[in-house]
């Protein structure tokens, strides 16, 4: 039982590098080509992290709860914005928009989230 949280913490990031090579996330020059993707991924790790030392810590008090529903929440959030930058890149490299055009179309794509 001591070891579970690390065990998962690996299989979460078996799952992120999958999916990484399936959607032709290319390590190197494709985090360069997507920053913002890159972040999302750094947030999904700390998330993973967080909960990987509340769990073999084993301080899954009161105190904790909002701290779990935090991180649950953030990692949900992460990849519902990886659904929609997967889906919006191509339209975007299409579109050439300058800096501004740019930040407006992606604000109005994600307006759900950002609200």
């Amino acid at each position: 039982m001591k070891y579970k949280g690390l065990k998962e913490f690996r299989k979460s990031l078996r799952l992120i590098n999958k999916i990484r090579t399936e959607r032709g996330i290319a390590y190197g020059d494709g985090w360069r080509k997507a920053p913002l993707l890159y972040n999302i991924y750094q947030l999904y790790g700390k998330v993973l992290r967080m909960l990987w030392i509340v769990v073999e810590d084993k301080s899954m008090g009161n105190k904790y709860e909002k701290l779990i529903d935090t991180a649950a929440d953030a990692t949900i959030y992460s990849f519902f914005i990886l659904e929609t930058i997967m889906d919006i890149k191509d339209e975007i490299e299409k579109l050439n928009l300058n800096k501004r055009e740019l930040e407006k179309y992606v604000k109005r794509r994600f307006f759900d989230i950002i609200k």
